[in-house]
């Protein structure tokens, strides 16, 4: 998929793309491309919960549920996991100053 929409939009060469993912596969995918990879661990099949269900877990709960997600990803390969891609630009700024 990802060499699809990036043969589609002209974009070349796929180390210049940041693929961010929700998913194990996902991140997988990008990994094998050679692309960048941003797993995001708060939101989508990770947790597999809405917005408002994650906001009803108790705190130590959503927390654990979180970091299992991000363990999830960063065991697929995932480069840097952020909890949502509100973080995404503050993330990708510091791993370009070589901050984690």
């Amino acid at each position: 998929m990802i060499y699809k929409a990036c043969a589609e939009l002209g974009v070349w060469p796929l180390s210049r793309v940041v693929k961010v993912d929700d998913a194990e596969a996902g991140i997988e995918e990008g990994r094998a491309a050679g692309c960048l990879t941003v797993g995001v661990s708060a939101s989508g099949n990770g947790l597999g919960l809405s917005k408002a269900m994650l906001e009803a877990l108790e705190p130590i709960e959503r927390t654990a549920r979180i970091a299992a997600a991000a363990g999830r990803l960063r065991a697929a390969g995932a480069d840097l996991v952020v909890e949502t891609v509100a973080d995404l630009i503050p993330a990708l700024n510091g791993y370009r100053e070589g901050r984690p």
